[in-house]
């Protein structure tokens, strides 16, 4: 049997991908909390969808520049001061909490910061994935990150009650403080070699002065999506895929109107759901050798589409698990080739801010989804708007699926 040396646990690779994993184990927790806690001090539905409309508002607003900034920087110690950040942002929110009168403001200021925060942590691992691992591995890797990512999902959705049953709300926050302290010391310990152009792997030189201003920076990000035709396409179709995030809240409202469930059945719908995403993240590498990457994109998104529209219909709770589990599966599978094709397309220099930018447009119609969403379900059905947004998607996948340029993208080449 072979033993794992020092060197190769602490390689890049695992480095990354560790950090990203146990802070997501917080953050699952941190959003279970928050979401529960305004719920029980305001019985209102609005205070609390009101965090997470302000989660998407803050990130619309802040990426691009996050996006700029990280390209102007070394992308691993962004990422470590990210997460440090984030950790004593969570102290300061329970100092706050016990020390201040009005708890509703400081939960929501503090939720602002650290959204803030984390809209600088999505660009940075992109660049960092995109100088440590070779291209064509890309997307595998992007797919054990996912897989990685809901298995966090699924042990903070696990512990999250037992957390605040025996720590209570400031207990839970601080846990999300330890795993951010504990991801950036992972990070602390990545190293990125300064590449010739001939090793790079993106092909591109790494130069670490970075020259101009922000307000140029953003403006040539925007120029580059506007100039590289594929890129263009591609953040206008996540566009629109991203109006079908009007179901987002409605999870929990399907299962107890149409499938007659509490908690404990949406629960394991969640399960069921992190499941199918772990084993699509896996698949990716067997995905992408079936199919070019342009079709299985296009592939993915319809049959999830037509999944969450056969959702809508199904009154039986063990076959709403199961179609579920397949949703995630393929919706995942779409995400990840999207992912990887943004890391791919764009050069090293771009990176940072396009992921920005991009992350920025495309998500600019989903808090309006979401409020539109919850009015459909009060005046309409729940199960209408799952139909809708099934069908959205697979009508988007369609038309976009006859553009020749996006369908001939290949496989990565080695």
């Amino acid at each position: 049997m072979k033993k794992l040396s020092l060197n190769k646990i602490l390689d890049n690779r695992n480095l990354l991908i560790s950090s990203i994993g146990v802070s997501s184990i917080g953050d699952t927790v941190f959003n279970i909390t928050i979401m529960w806690f305004i719920y029980q001090e305001t019985q209102s539905a609005i205070s609390t969808s009101i965090i997470g409309v302000l989660w998407h508002l803050t990130s619309i607003f802040i990426s691009p520049f996050a996006g700029t900034f990280v390209d102007r920087h070394k992308p691993n110690r962004v990422l470590l001061w990210s997460y440090f950040t984030s950790g004593l942002i969570c102290i300061l929110f329970v100092l706050g909490y016990i020390i201040l009168e009005y708890r509703d403001f400081v939960i929501y200021c503090s939720v602002f910061l650290l959204n803030s925060i984390n809209t600088f942590i999505m660009p940075a691992k992109n660049r960092t994935l995109g100088k440590i691992v070779q291209k064509e591995k890309i997307p595998q890797v992007n797919g054990l990150i996912v897989s990685v990512n809901q298995i966090s999902d699924i042990i903070g959705n696990s512990i999250s009650g037992l957390l605040i049953g025996l720590l209570g709300f400031a207990g839970s926050i601080l846990f999300d403080s330890i795993t951010f302290f504990i991801a950036s010391l992972l990070i602390s310990h990545l190293k990125i070699k300064r590449l010739h152009k001939d090793q790079n792997i993106t092909g591109f030189v790494e130069t670490n002065q970075y020259k101009g201003n922000y307000k140029k920076d953003l403006i040539d990000g925007i120029k580059f999506i506007l100039r590289h035709r594929t890129m263009g396409k591609l953040v206008l179709l996540v566009l629109l895929i991203n109006i079908s995030s009007l179901v987002g809240p409605l999870y929990i409202i399907l299962v107890n109107e149409q499938f007659k469930g509490g908690p404990t059945e949406y629960g394991i719908l969640q399960i069921f759901g992190a499941l199918g995403s772990i084993i699509g993240g896996l698949s990716i590498k067997y995905f992408n050798k079936l199919i070019s990457l342009g079709k299985g994109l296009f592939v993915s998104w319809i049959i999830a589409g037509i999944l969450m529209a056969f959702l809508s219909v199904t009154s039986l709770m063990i076959v709403g698990y199961i179609i579920f589990f397949f949703y995630c599966f393929f919706l995942v599978l779409g995400n990840i080739i999207f992912s990887s094709l943004k890391i791919v397309l764009v050069e090293d220099k771009y990176r940072g801010r396009i992921e920005g930018v991009t992350y920025s447009l495309s998500s600019i119609l989903i808090p309006l989804s979401t409020l539109l969403g919850g009015i459909l379900a009060e005046y309409t059905n729940v199960s209408i708007v799952f139909t809708f947004s099934g069908l959205w998607i697979v009508l988007v996948g369609i038309i976009f699926f006859f553009d020749k340029e996006l369908k001939q993208l290949k496989h990565f080449k080695n």
